[in-house]
């Protein structure tokens, strides 16, 4: 299923320009919030599978990197809520949101070189 927005019998890509690597690439964009009166255990559980956490155990003394979704691959996360994927991650970003019951917003957007060190997140 390919995101845009649907005009009549065509489809039309929304285009929003940010920059991984300083060259130009297709990308998703994704814009995902949770449902009002969801629990805070419930939004730490999503950001964990997404971005991965460390967990400390023995009262700190351990830590151990938990890998999430988007560990170890290219992303950015230009505010809260807004995170710029790689076109093969889209689908799995829009699945995981769904099964924690988040709305979503996602459309294919162009990186280019010149928005380079926008947000924050491996790139």
């Amino acid at each position: 299923m390919r995101p845009g927005i649907v005009d009549g019998s065509r489809c039309v890509d929304l285009s929003i320009t940010v920059s991984i690597h300083g060259i130009m690439v297709e990308a998703w964009v994704v814009i995902y919030g949770h449902p009002p009166k969801t629990s805070p255990s419930a939004m730490n559980r999503l950001r964990h599978e997404l971005f991965g956490y460390t967990d400390h155990s023995n009262r700190g003394r351990y830590e151990y990197d938990r890998a999430g979704l988007l560990s170890g691959t290219p992303y950015l996360q230009l505010r809260k809520g807004v995170i710029v994927v790689p076109l093969d991650l889209g689908p799995r970003v829009e699945m995981l949101l769904g099964q924690h019951g988040a709305w979503t917003w996602i459309r294919r957007v162009k990186l280019e070189p010149e928005d380079a060190g926008l947000g924050k997140g491996r790139s």
